[in-house]
C-alpha cells in the first residue's frame, strides 16, 4: 500500500507575488470592517497570510476567528480571500487555512460612509429630466463610496441609466473627473434626491487613486470609532 503527502497549498496560486504590499481591507463575515492593512507574503508559507499594520494599531482578533480580506491591486485587480486568525497582535495579524471567494465582484459588497462635497458637470443648456435647466456645475454631497460606485445627493431629477461627470477632490485634495451611470433612485429626506451610481471609465491612475481614498477615509472611520 502506498500513501502520498498531501502537499500544502501554494500561497502563489491563491494571491501571486505582485500583490505583495498591497493594501487590504479585514472584514466580518457579515460585513463589518475591521481594519485596513498590509499583506505580507511569506515563501513558503503553505496556506497562511500575513497582514501588517498600516498605522501602528490592528484589533485583536480571537484565535479562529473567520474573516474575509479585499485585497487592491490597480494592476492586477481586487481579490477576496477568506480564511481563520491563527495569531493577532497590534503589528501584525495572521491568518491560516486561506481560501480564495469566487464568483462575485468583489468590490461591489465594500462601500464607505461618507459626507464629502462633489461637482456636477454639464455643457452649456443641459436639463435634468424634470426639463429644469441646468448649471454647468451644481453641488451635490457624495453621502458614500466605494472602489466602483458612490452614492450621491442633490435637489436635481435624473433617471436610472443617465450618464453624469462628477468632479470630486480625492487624495492629498487633487481634483479628479470621475464618469458615472446611475443604477438606482435612493429615498433621501424631504427635498433631497439621491443617485446609487457606477463609476466607469477609470484609468488606472484614477483607479488607484480612487482605492486610495475609499482606504485612508476607512482609516479614518476606524480611528472615530475606537476613540
Amino acid at each position: 500500500m502506498f500513501f502520498f503527502k498531501k502537499e500544502p497549498k501554494d500561497m502563489e496560486m491563491l494571491l501571486p507575488k505582485e500583490y505583495n504590499k498591497s493594501i487590504c481591507e479585514v472584514r466580518s463575515l457579515t460585513n463589518t470592517l475591521l481594519a485596513t492593512g498590509i499583506v505580507r507574503l511569506v515563501a513558503n508559507s503553505g496556506d497562511t497570510l500575513e497582514i501588517m499594520s498600516r498605522s501602528g494599531y490592528l484589533p485583536m482578533l480571537p484565535m479562529s476567528t473567520r474573516v474575509n480580506v479585499v485585497v487592491h491591486n490597480s494592476q492586477a485587480g481586487p481579490k477576496v480571500l477568506t480564511g481563520e486568525v491563527y495569531i493577532s497582535s497590534e503589528d501584525m495579524m495572521r491568518l491560516r487555512n486561506v481560501t480564495a471567494r469566487a464568483k462575485h465582484d468583489p468590490r461591489r459588497y465594500y462601500r464607505q460612509t461618507i459626507d464629502h462635497s462633489a461637482f456636477l458637470l454639464f455643457p452649456p443648456g443641459a436639463t435634468d429630466r424634470a426639463g429644469a435647466a441646468l448649471a454647468q456645475r451644481i453641488p451635490i454631497r457624495v453621502k458614500d463610496i466605494s472602489q466602483c460606485g458612490l452614492m450621491f445627493e442633490c435637489e436635481n431629477t435624473f433617471a436610472v441609466g443617465d450618464e453624469l461627470q462628477i468632479n470630486m477632490t480625492l487624495l492629498h485634495n487633487e481634483l479628479e473627473v470621475l464618469h458615472l451611470i446611475i443604477r438606482r433612485e435612493v429615498e433621501r429626506p424631504a427635498g433631497k434626491k439621491g443617485y446609487g451610481c457606477d463609476i466607469v471609465d477609470m484609468s488606472p491612475r484614477v483607479e488607484q487613486r480612487l482605492t486610495a481614498f475609499v482606504m485612508e477615509e476607512q482609516q479614518q472611520s476606524l480611528r472615530r470609532s475606537r476613540r
